[in-house]
């Protein structure tokens, strides 16, 4: 089939380097245009490398929804669309014209963890099963009927310091063979696509700045998994206030759980000892050890370096 992929993010790479390497014919690339300037091709975006080394027209459009874009997309003459790590919500015309509209690797397993953010969301709700979902495309968001799906098989509830960057690529790996199958049962009209239960449905919007933010109330599991799915963006962070000073804006994780008891009458967010050689935080259900942090616009340190080189009176608190 002659397919045409939609991609911008890294998910999307591993299917589309197997779609450009298999007996379908990679038609074109659709991307969002480059912010900025970018000479070397290691500057490149992963799916925009993929298309250099195979020869594949890149198209730079940022909307494709407009009657421009969808007579542009009908040139190339598709038979399939992949969309992928996208970032965009298709007009039904974009869909439309291709005669077996448009497949997507999603996430998570279908119908949990509909929306932009499926993997980060999955970890903070602590979750030890991933995997993966190929999908028609429908105007509802990942609603569309389940094609094909499978389960990652590693089970992550003893790697906890396993973060979303690691889980998404492995998980992208895991969906390339999928949607190449999926083409072919399509293509023979053998496909049987499930529809999803929308009763069991559960969303993943997008992550939030502020969302990085530590509430020192929560567990420490519940924090691990905060640091874990905010990696590289936004980040765990708090805010030190110090008596006379403006907030040191600090960003924290990874952590480690202890099985240390806090003082009677520590504060949630208390630096515990901080003459001890360890950073310990009291937090919901115990205190949790900082095992890395940086102050806003200084190096990333140990914890033990950051209470040498910044002097903490006791009952210090992080909010």
């Amino acid at each position: 089939m002659k397919v045409v992929t939609l991609a911008n993010g890294d998910f999307a790479a591993p299917s589309f380097e197997a779609i450009a390497s298999s007996e379908h014919e990679a038609a074109a690339l659709f991307v969002f245009p480059i912010r900025g300037k970018t000479r070397k091709k290691t500057e490149l975006s992963a799916v925009r490398r993929i298309a250099q080394d195979h020869a594949i027209p890149v198209v730079n459009l940022a909307d494709i929804n407009t009657p421009e874009g969808i007579e542009l997309l009908k040139s190339f003459s598709p038979d399939i669309l992949f969309i992928c790590d996208y970032g965009k919500i298709l007009h039904p015309e974009v869909i439309a014209a291709a005669p077996y509209g448009g497949v997507n690797l999603h996430g998570s397993l279908l119908p949990r963890y509909r929306g932009a953010a499926p993997v980060h969301r999955a970890i903070l709700a602590g979750e030890t099963i991933f995997g993966v979902s190929v999908i028609h495309i429908i105007p509802q968001v990942d609603a569309g009927p389940v094609i094909l799906s499978a389960k990652d098989p590693v089970s992550y509830d003893l790697t906890e310091q396993q973060t979303v960057v690691e889980i998404e690529e492995r998980l992208s790996r895991l969906g390339a063979p999928l949607v190449l199958r999926a083409f072919d049962l399509i293509a023979s009209g053998k496909a049987q696509p499930l529809p999803q239960n929308d009763r069991q449905a559960t969303r993943a919007p997008k992550i939030r700045k502020e969302e990085g933010r530590i509430d020192w109330s929560k567990t420490m599991l519940e924090i691990i998994n905060q640091y874990r799915a905010f990696q590289p963006w936004p980040k765990t962070f708090s805010d030190w206030t110090r008596d006379g000073k403006p907030p040191m804006r600090l960003i924290l994780g990874p952590f480690t759980r202890t099985v240390l008891t806090p003082p009677d009458d520590a504060k949630i967010g208390e630096v515990i000892r901080p003459k001890g050689g360890r950073l310990l935080i009291r937090c919901g259900d115990g205190v949790i050890q900082v095992d890395r942090i940086q102050p806003a616009g200084k190096r990333v340190m140990t914890g033990k370096e950051f209470l040498i080189g910044y002097r903490m009176a006791d009952a210090e608190v992080f909010q």
